[in-house]
């Protein structure tokens, strides 16, 4: 029999990216991740299950149903404290995956996390309840800062600082956040590197929950002068004895360009099994292409490595380098680091940085996160963009619209002469092999003609609100006309149309026989 499970919440809202979890004596034990309309299909054989659910910020609820005919089970949640995701962070494909499942992960940057929980730790504990509640998994921190940062530094020759950070990652923990631990800023304060590796790893080892991932250096191809001569090598080999010590996933640091040879200067010599790119920031070309370049700079990481890989640094608001704090481009920034087959966005904020110090005043940045400008609508739409997306979608096959990339889901033909001439910068797609795919056009300045190579149903959706603005269903060889706009994203399924049941504008399923009440009892 088939059976649709919908999961939503307390008003009726769809779910994605829910873990559904169910036992059952004859036929064994399974597991499924609800689709952005909150939908999960599963072929069962009749009998009684245990269906477990859990979403990160809701309560987890376990429901028995009695399953005879196919149908629909719709499982209602309540809003729950934050908790930490379950278990070691490790990565399937390219997609990072804990003890709750596969997920679209959200980092932000706090630098100065360390030392703030030496020397401010109420307001450490203000940034992660902050960044907790608007959806935020982990945290970018620097475990090592040199005499550099005068107003920064964290020694590990400090009796506190072993203490100091197993404290860090289990506040962060009780906050439900992960910690991405940079170690070194610089090395001017250890001699002794290999020692520092074997000291984090005990210390991991008492909350592994806690580590996102490891990274051996920030920015090392950046400036040299801050590190050792051959650093690279040496980089690499600390890299090596950390995964061997840890169960973790284990970066390297951002290489000094998004290509091979750049790639393989930091990794080629290492066992490090995560790609952390800072992004180019420039924006040649001016106007509004020019705000926009760094957006599609999320489609290079792939195309050099097969590295599964985070947008670790990039821009945004008053961030180092460059900066923007435009809601629209963030959140497009972060669903096209996904589609683009990134298993991490980091928000980088200038707060972030320096949290107040002597340099971040000089600059004019803010102090507190809270303070940033569009702080909560950058966060509000990265959330919601989240939630549109399936949790394995960095692992789905990704095409560029032009005749190099035959699985791409529209008529290349038309589109090309538009991205030749400026009328539009890009518009990537993703596809799965049961037909769904999604596509993110960014600045159509012109009406952008969509031509079905097979017949489909589309969605179209509002990226900073996640609301559906228009749905249709084209055959083979029909236009859908996407307006001019700054970002949108398509999300469908193409032919067969039957794949699954369709669902309506709202994403809810159609009325099917059997249901379980959000309650857990048959109606």
């Amino acid at each position: 029999m088939l059976v649709a499970f919908h999961v939503q919440d307390e008003r009726g809202r769809p779910l994605g990216g829910a873990l559904i979890r169910a036992t059952n004596e004859p036929h064994g034990d399974w597991a499924g991740v609800t689709n952005p309309c909150g939908d999960f299909l599963a072929t069962l054989g009749a009998g009684h299950y245990d269906l477990t659910i859990t979403h990160p910020g809701f309560a987890a609820r376990v429901v028995p149903a009695e399953l005879a005919d196919s149908g629909i089970v719709t499982i209602g949640l309540e809003p729950g404290s934050r908790r930490a995701r379950a278990g070691v962070v490790r990565l399937a494909g390219r997609v990072f995956l804990d003890d709750d499942g596969p997920y679209l992960a959200v980092g932000a940057s706090l630098f100065w996390a360390l030392w703030g929980y030496a020397h401010d730790r109420a307001r450490v504990e203000q940034h992660l309840g902050f960044l907790a509640a608007r959806g935020v998994d982990y945290i970018r921190v620097f475990g090592i800062i040199g005499p550099r940062w005068t107003d920064r530094m964290v020694d590990p020759a400090e009796r506190s600082w072993d203490d100091n950070v197993a404290g860090l990652l289990d506040l962060a923990v009780s906050y439900g956040l992960r910690v991405e631990l940079t170690i070194w800023q610089d090395t001017d304060l250890t001699a002794d590197r290999m020692a520092i590796v074997d000291r984090l790893a005990a210390i991991a080892s008492a909350i592994p929950k806690s580590i996102q991932y490891f990274e051996i250096c920030n920015e090392g191809a950046a400036d040299m002068s801050r590190f050792p001569p051959a650093w690279p090598a040496e980089a690499q080999r600390l890299a090596d004895a950390l995964r061997s010590k840890t169960p973790h996933l284990v970066a390297v640091t951002s290489p000094g360009g998004i290509d091979a040879a750049a790639i393989a200067a930091w990794y080629g010599q290492s066992s490090a099994n995560l790609l952390t790119t800072h992004l180019p920031r420039d924006e040649t070309g001016g106007g509004i292409a020019g705000a926009w370049r760094y957006v599609r700079q999320t489609w290079d990481p792939w195309l050099a490595s097969a590295l599964s890989w985070t947008n670790d640094e990039g821009k945004g608001p008053q961030s180092s380098v460059a900066a923007d704090d435009d809601p629209l481009r963030l959140t497009m920034y972060a669903g096209l680091t996904w589609l683009c087959g990134g298993a991490g966005f980091v928000l980088h904020t200038g707060a972030g940085v320096g949290g107040g110090d002597e340099a971040s005043k000089s600059k004019g940045r803010a102090a507190n996160l809270w303070e940033v400008a569009n702080i909560d609508p950058i966060l509000a739409g990265i959330a919601a963009m989240r939630r549109l997306l399936p949790a394995d979608l960095p692992n789905w096959s990704r095409h560029n619209a032009n005749r190099n990339f035959p699985g791409y889901p529209f008529d290349c033909d038309r589109l090309v002469p538009l991205i030749e001439t400026g009328q539009l910068l890009r518009a990537f797609a993703a596809t799965s092999e049961d037909g769904r795919f999604i596509v993110m056009p960014i600045v159509a300045q012109a009406a952008v003609p969509f031509a079905a190579k097979s017949a489909l149903h589309l969605d179209v959706y509002e990226p900073l609100t996640g609301e559906v603005v228009e749905a249709c269903d084209r055959a083979a060889g029909e236009v859908y006309t996407l307006p001019a706009t700054l970002g949108r994203v398509m999300m469908g399924m193409r032919s067969p149309l039957d794949v699954r049941p369709r669902a309506s504008q709202s994403c809810r399923l159609s009325e099917v026989a059997v249901s379980v009440s959000a309650e857990g009892r048959a109606p």
